[in-house]
Order: C-alpha cells, then sequence, then structure tokens
C-alpha cells in the first residue's frame, strides 16, 4: 500500500518543469527576429510589414478607422522617429499600433502629399517607400468586413478587401497585388 502514494517526481523537479514550461510557452525561449534582413553585401533590406488581422470584428478592431489625424507628443519623438520628423515634419495621418504577421508591435506614418509611408517598431524605421493603393484605401474605407491574404509561389502577396454595407445589402471588394490595387468590384 505504501508504493502507490510514491512517485518519482519530487516537489522541487516538478516545480522546476512547471517553470521552464511556462518560460517556453510564453516565448521566453525564442529568439527575438531582427527588423531587417540583410543582403549579401551585409547591408539591411526594408521590409513592409502587414498587419495579423486587417478586418473589422470584435476582437481585434472595433471600430473601422485605420489611421487617425496626428498631434505631437509632448515630449517630441525618439530615435529614427525624430530624425523622420525634422526631416518630414508632422506626419498627416499615424495608423494605430499594429501587430504585425510576425507579432512585431508596429507604427506607421502617412505622408498624403509626399506618397510617402514610414513604419516604426519602437523607435527604428524599419520601412520607407511610397505610399500604396492598400493604404489609400485604408485610410478611405477603414477595416474591411472581410479580408483575405494569398502568397503565391513567387512571392507576390495578394490581399482582398470585402466591405459590406449593414443596413444596405452593398458590396464593394478591393484586389490588391503588393499594395496595388488590381481589381474593383461593386454590387448588390
Amino acid at each position: 500500500m505504501a508504493a502507490i502514494g510514491k512517485t518519482c517526481w519530487n516537489g522541487g523537479a516538478l516545480l522546476a518543469l512547471t517553470l521552464i514550461g511556462a518560460a517556453a510557452l510564453t516565448g521566453c525561449a525564442r529568439q527575438p527576429r531582427l527588423p531587417f534582413r540583410y543582403d549579401a553585401e551585409g547591408f539591411p533590406v526594408q521590409d513592409k510589414r502587414f498587419e495579423r488581422h486587417v478586418q473589422r470584428d470584435f476582437f481585434h478592431h472595433f471600430s473601422r478607422t485605420v489611421y487617425d489625424p496626428v498631434t505631437p507628443p509632448p515630449y517630441g519623438y525618439q530615435g529614427d522617429k525624430q530624425t523622420v520628423y525634422e526631416q518630414w515634419g508632422l506626419p498627416d495621418y499615424e495608423r494605430r499600433e499594429f501587430k504585425s504577421i510576425n507579432g512585431e508591435e508596429v507604427d506607421e506614418w502617412l505622408y498624403l502629399p509626399e506618397n510617402r509611408i514610414f513604419q516604426f517598431i519602437g523607435d527604428v524605421m524599419v520601412y520607407d517607400g511610397p505610399l500604396t493603393d492598400y493604404e489609400q484605401i485604408l485610410l478611405r474605407r477603414g477595416y474591411p468586413s472581410r479580408s483575405e491574404v494569398q502568397m503565391t509561389d513567387t512571392g507576390t502577396r495578394i490581399d482582398v478587401f470585402v466591405y459590406d454595407g449593414v443596413f444596405q445589402p452593398m458590396l464593394e471588394e478591393y484586389h490588391f497585388q503588393n499594395g496595388y490595387l488590381t481589381q474593383f468590384q461593386e454590387g448588390r
């Protein structure tokens, strides 16, 4: 009868395994992703970050609003944000911080007259490029009701945004290829 209550684990070993398992599950055992890829010469290659959940729902985006007009922070900017601010001025719109496909927290600034977009992870600029139809539709229409993303074997990213009305049976569908509008459908 005494053998029934005995186990091969004592309390300390069980606690240690529990803590190691908790650390692994929370991401402590994972290497953080570098903000850049590097080419053969060792120079950073900028990649545009895309949001993980780009549709309106009650878990991620209760509101359709994607971009807000910018008011300067009371204590100024830091790092690359300060450099961009000094060179380009205050952005026209700032996107609400979003989680990228790779799990990064990304800030995005839009300069409409200059047709420019800047993305930051923390205070480090990770992307500087042209403003595409993708951002302009998100600015004008907000988060879509439904979205779909496809990656082709050649590395082309295809996005589909579907906007439908709550009180009107209207439907708008936008198809993007690498951020540029390729097809638009409207119907009831």
